[in-house]
């Protein structure tokens, strides 16, 4: 639905192109959508949302030259053995590695305290998110192991009359009560992922408290003239609310679309130098992964929980 509003506007701007929509929910399906002839003559395709759809489309970009784009957050595993590939969301442990800068600039002289609930996943944004606090001059972090599913040390590591802050790159629910708790008598502020945003378990009061923190990469702001007019637009095309997804697909095809218009194919060449207009609740800030690997769009938002409500800091 974002992807079909967002090629109305192109059209307004003068872009003249041909849409297809393919249905592909496998790699079986992909492989048949790749051997159609207006797939192999496209300029850009974007998704499909499966790891073996990806791949055939990488495989098609071989031959054919199209720019893949991958809509959601893949790790960047799925950049490998191609470049002419990009990444429309930053991946869990660019975001991480995003907040590690961020909160060694924001929190210098605080007690920060960083978990590690030892899951694998999570221990990769925790590894990160070290890397990148220490190689922006952070101030010491102290660093609590769960044992056992338990985080009992952190208790010792809090100080009253000091700012705490708790990093938790985890969504295990039993660990994330057992520091709120813990930090009952504290002062501080606590970061975590973005599903806590809704997660159930995490009462109204310690979010504000706390002031509740967390990456995010697609921010759609109810308090901006320009996001309520879209948001307006949306609700009397389609009769509903827009969603992450539908946002993020309008965003996607503004910026590639007016690539295509501004550099035709050559438009990954110039990531570096264009701004697109009309975007509404995301950025595009490319890195390239590797020599022969795409590339990936670090944009990444702060938001925080402040008066019962969620604003973007950054």
């Amino acid at each position: 639905r974002g992807m079909q509003m967002a090629s109305d506007s192109l059209k307004k701007m003068g872009f003249n192109a041909e849409f297809y929509v393919e249905d592909v929910f496998d790699g079986k399906s992909a492989t048949r959508a790749a051997d159609k002839s207006h797939v192999k003559s496209s300029d850009l395709i974007i998704g499909p949302l499966t790891k073996e759809g990806i791949d055939e489309m990488k495989k098609l970009s071989v031959t054919s030259g199209a720019h893949v784009v991958v809509p959601i957050p893949f790790a960047n595993k799925i950049l490998l053995s191609c470049q002419n590939i990009s990444k429309a969301c930053a991946s869990e442990a660019s975001q991480w590695e995003f907040m590690g800068t961020y909160v060694a600039q924001k929190h210098k002289g605080d007690n920060v305290i960083l978990i590690n609930s030892i899951d694998i996943d999570d221990a990769r944004q925790v590894q990160v998110f070290s890397e990148s606090y220490f190689a922006a001059n952070g101030d010491s972090v102290r660093i609590v192991k769960s044992v056992n599913g338990s985080i009992s040390a952190l208790s010792g590591m809090l100080v009253k009359g000091k700012n705490n802050i708790i990093i938790m790159p985890t969504n295990e629910k039993k660990l994330i009560n057992a520091m709120f708790d813990m930090m009952k008598s504290y002062e501080g502020v606590v970061y975590g992922y973005d599903e806590w945003e809704t997660m159930e378990g995490i009462s109204a009061d310690n979010r504000n408290k706390y002031h509740v923190s967390f990456p995010k990469s697609i921010v759609l702001d109810y308090s901006i003239p320009s996001d309520q007019n879209w948001i307006e637009v949306y609700r009397k095309k389609f009769k509903s609310e827009p969603t992450d997804f539908s946002v993020l697909g309008y965003d996607i095809m503004m910026y590639y679309g007016q690539a295509l218009m501004m550099y035709g194919r050559d438009f990954p060449n110039h990531f570096a130098e264009f701004n697109a207009k009309g975007l509404v609740a995301t950025g595009f800030n490319f890195i390239k992964t590797g020599d022969e690997s795409g590339f990936e769009n670090r944009f990444t938002s702060v938001m925080r929980t402040e008066d019962y409500s969620i604003i973007q800091v950054k």
